[in-house]
Parts: structure tokens; sequence; C-alpha cells
């Protein structure tokens, strides 16, 4: 499947001015199925935050890009388990490229219902800059039809960094909660989240409010005539968002 987005973010540092970025994103995915429950999936992702450049005669952006492999396993109807590897490059002058591993996990509940988490590792070592660091999610999706639906999400990650002077860390709670629509005859899905977010970085806290849309396109048979449910249990897994979403100084 592929998909595209547009975020908007709205940072909140204590003792500094407001500052935003708006971030375009775009990611693609694709699976295989290997039998008896097993599959194999690929991905690729792309995202560009803007900023607003604080006041200066010059543009500042952060562009990330990383591209993945995913083994993943399906349990008869009652939820399915992913382990997946990615590649990583961040550039906001610097390029910074790394590696992610992580498992990843989702549950049928209940018809309506299903819950998900993800546990992970990141580590990147370039050009002086060094930043390795766990990454975990919990959340789930309530189907109030076959057509829309309610998906809520807890992120959180951090990161020992080196390279930026005194070795620091970075953590990070994102809280977020998304609406999505169905088209009934078309493989497109709508969404609109909105996400709070606190950031502590280089030992000053900073928030951060989120809001974004996105469009989906699932291939596969039935992709068009499928539920909101059905289509997002069978589809890929998909790219994982850690330590790009958000990039307080």
């Amino acid at each position: 499947g592929a998909k595209f987005g547009v975020d908007w973010t709205n940072y909140n540092p204590n003792g500094a001015s407001d500052y935003n970025s708006n971030t375009f994103i775009g990611q693609g995915t694709v699976g295989v199925p290997l039998g008896n429950g097993w599959s194999a999936e690929g991905n690729f992702s792309f995202e560009t935050q803007q900023f607003d450049n604080f006041g200066l005669p010059v543009s500042f952006a952060v562009d990330t890009w990383g591209v993945g492999a995913l083994i993943g396993y399906r349990f008869d109807g009652q939820g399915r388990l992913g382990f997946d590897l990615a590649y990583q490059s961040a550039d906001f002058g610097a390029s910074i490229d790394g590696y992610r591993a992580g498992l990843r996990g989702e549950y049928f509940w209940m018809p309506n219902v299903t819950v998900r988490a993800t546990a992970g590792w990141q580590n990147y070592d370039t050009s002086g800059i060094k930043a390795d660091g766990f990454y975990g999610s919990a959340g789930g999706s309530y189907y109030f039809t076959r057509n829309i639906g309610f998906r809520g999400d807890i992120d959180y990650y951090t990161y020992n960094l080196s390279g930026f002077g005194p070795t620091s860390d970075y953590n990070v709670w994102d809280f977020g909660g998304k609406l999505q629509y169905k088209c009934d005859d078309y493989p497109l899905i709508f969404g609109s989240h909105v996400n709070y977010t606190t950031i502590d970085a280089f030992g000053s806290n900073n928030n951060a409010w989120n809001f974004g849309l996105d469009i989906t396109a699932p291939f596969g048979v039935g992709a068009g005539s499928s539920s909101l449910r059905d289509t997002e249990t069978t589809a890929p897994f998909g790219p994982v968002r850690t330590g790009i979403k958000y990039f307080a100084f």
C-alpha cells in the first residue's frame, strides 16, 4: 500500500519562543505470503520537516528516510507478530545514519477491537554523533462501523546522545488519537489525527501539539470492498515513525 500525509506541529519550549513546522510524509509497503501463516514485507518511508526559520533569513529542514524488511506470522485469525529491521538516515545539515530492530504485534481482541504493541532498539553513529536507545508503543483501534474507526496510541522513545557536547538524554512521550474513514467502493482510507507530546531534550523541557491529515491506498484483492478493520488487519504492518516525528533543540 501507499500512504501520503501532512502534519503541522507547534513546539512550546520552556523559557523560549514557540516555533512551528510542517512535515510532508510518503510511505510505501508491500507484503508477500510465504505459506503456513508466514509472510515477508518490505517498506520505504520519507519525511521532510520544514521549520519556520526562527525569524532568520535562512531555511531549516530535517529530512529523514528509511528502508526496512519484516518477517511476520499470523495466528489463525487471532493476531499477528512481526520482527523488523530498518536502515534509517536523518539529514539536518549533517547526515546521521543508523538502524532499528524491533518486535511488533497485534491481537484481534473482538470483531470491532484490535490492540497492538511495539518495542525495539535504535542506534545511530555517524559524523561524530552517536545516539542509541529504546522505543515502545501501545494502542488500539475501535471500529464503530465497517467504514469508521478510532485509533489511540501512546509512544515512548529515548536516546542516549553524544557528539553535541556533554552526553545527554532525549526522551519523548507521544499521546495520539486518530479518526479514520474508509470508502466503501474504493481502496482509500482517510485519516485525521491530533497528538500531544512531551519532550525532554538537552536538559530542557518542550511540549508540542501535532495535527495531521493522511490518505492511505491499500493494495490487494478485495481492498476496495473490504471493511476498515479487515483492511487494516490484513495489510502489511508498514514503517515505524520513531525518532523522526519530532525534532526539538
